[in-house]
């Protein structure tokens, strides 16, 4: 072998292990993107676990249905077919769930304004809004010339969808705020 050959090696080899020394990331932005919902853009009330978009006036739920604490890491992200998700936002509001009677299910701007577009799997603020990984969530709003499906978020690349009502998927709820 000659000692250009062991040099250039030698080099690839440390590469490797740096590479696989680094931090996976479960979060990737896209170089040159600026940030679409930087974490400076919302409150966070640590004592109900919701954040207020100050832009908007929204607040929401920090974690989906189901989950709960700060990293929104206890229970599990419970599923609804869409007429079983807007139950859902009732009976929170019947419970007085965190403190307040207005929670519902966003309608589908609403719930695109979370996507953080510089970002994918997932395409959210996933400081703000921990444990969405890449959860595909309801909206309010219908599907206009469909009427058995309604819009959806998925949050692996920010893109919005119809997709079948009774199919079940999570939900994130939100309310006026202040």
């Amino acid at each position: 072998m000659s000692a250009r050959f062991k040099t250039w090696r030698f080099r690839m080899l440390c590469g490797v292990i740096l590479f696989a020394a680094m931090p996976i990331r479960a979060q990737t932005c896209v170089s040159r993107v600026q940030p679409s919902n930087p974490s400076a853009v919302y409150a966070s009330n640590a004592a109900n676990n919701t954040v207020t978009d100050t832009r908007t006036g929204l607040m929401w739920d920090r974690c989906v249905l189901g989950l709960s604490g700060t990293g929104c890491s206890t229970g599990s992200a419970q599923t609804f077919t869409w007429d079983a998700a807007l139950a859902a936002a009732g009976a929170a509001n019947s419970a007085a769930y965190k403190g307040h009677t207005d929670w519902r299910v966003p309608n589908i701007k609403e719930l695109l304004s979370l996507v953080e577009h510089c970002r994918f799997s997932p395409a959210i603020n996933e400081i703000v809004f921990p444990a969405t990984s890449s959860l595909k969530l309801w909206s309010a709003s219908p599907i206009n010339l469909a009427t058995s499906s309604a819009w959806t978020v998925d949050f692996s690349d920010g893109s919005g969808s119809d997709y079948d009502r009774s199919n079940a998927l999570s939900v994130r709820l939100v309310r006026a705020g202040q």
